[in-house]
């Protein structure tokens, strides 16, 4: 398996974005669409879409191909990793459950910095007091306490006699994360 991968924290900026979770549910929906017809359908100006879906197939979530001058776009990715796989079918099935957009966007806005997908890691191999994470982080206290609210905030670590652990986040998205996390420092 791959190692997770080194930007994961750039395809939770991407997924933090109703917008483009909205051109995600409109390929997942309907697969191998034209920009006009995705556009029209989440109700955005061409260039728009063009532009958030190009991000989109940068971070391999979705495919694209060309007939001509027309640029089509499609969920399937064929050889996937599977960081790619695991958070794509969380998306797909949490947009098909109905879940709020904004509850997505406060999932992936958990890991939005490199830090916090650090913190994550290291909690995952065990428990640690902030003193403990202060030196294997080298972050300050400042830094090291606001990310670690933002992950507490968002169900992905706890706190419990002064010892932070990784935690059970609600939400398929988030708990893929994690998995993609875990996955990723067990090779």
């Amino acid at each position: 398996m791959e190692k997770t991968p080194s930007h994961l924290w750039q395809t939770c900026r991407l997924l933090a974005n109703e917008t483009r979770l909205k051109l995600l549910n409109e390929v997942f929906t309907a697969p191998d669409q034209c920009v006009e017809h995705i556009a029209a359908s989440v109700q955005i100006s061409p260039s728009t879409a063009s532009t958030q879906l190009k991000w989109l197939c940068w971070d391999g979530f979705i495919s694209v191909h060309r007939s001509g001058q027309t640029v089509f776009y499609d969920a399937n990715i064929p050889h996937a990793p599977f960081w790619v796989s695991e958070l794509q079918h969380a998306v797909r099935k949490s947009l098909a459950q109905k879940v709020f957009l904004n509850d997505l966007c406060r999932q992936a806005t958990g890991f939005t910095h490199q830090r916090r997908i650090e913190l994550a890691a290291l909690l995952s191999s065990s428990p640690l007091t902030l003193p403990q994470l202060e030196k294997r982080t080298v972050m300050s206290r400042t830094a090291l306490l606001r990310h670690l609210k933002k992950l507490r905030t968002r169900g992905y670590i706890v706190l419990s006699n002064e010892t932070y652990k990784l935690g059970r986040p609600k939400g398929l998205l988030a708990k893929a994360l994690v998995k993609t996390i875990k996955t990723g420092i067990e090779q």
